[in-house]
C-alpha cells in the first residue's frame, strides 16, 4: 500500500494556551488550521493530562484524516518530537 502524506500535526505553546495545528506540509507553518486548545497550566502540573491531550489532538486529526483520504495517519513515534528551532514560540 502506497503511504500517502497527510500533512503533520504540531503542537505550539502560545501564550497561556497550548495549541494543536495541522499543516499540509511538513516544511512550513503556512496553510496551518487550528485544531484543539488548553491553557499550558492544565497539561504542565499534570503529565498524564498532557498525554490525554496529545492523544485526543492525534485521535481528532486521525478523524480528519480518515474523511479527507479514507485512512488514519500511521505515528512514527509515540511522543512525537521537538519542533524545529526556527518554528518554537513562547516557553516551546
Amino acid at each position: 500500500m502506497k503511504t500517502l502524506d497527510a500533512g503533520r500535526l504540531a503542537l505550539r505553546v502560545e501564550g497561556e494556551m497550548w495549541n494543536a495545528y495541522w499543516y499540509p506540509r511538513h516544511d512550513t507553518t503556512e496553510g496551518g488550521v487550528f485544531l484543539a486548545s488548553t491553557r499550558l497550566n492544565f497539561v504542565v502540573v499534570n503529565a498524564e493530562r498532557k498525554k490525554q491531550f496529545m492523544a485526543f489532538c492525534r485521535d481528532v486529526y486521525g478523524d480528519a484524516c480518515e474523511a479527507a483520504i479514507g485512512r488514519r495517519p500511521v505515528w512514527s513515534e509515540p511522543e512525537g518530537h521537538p519542533a524545529a528551532e526556527h518554528e518554537r514560540a513562547g516557553t516551546a
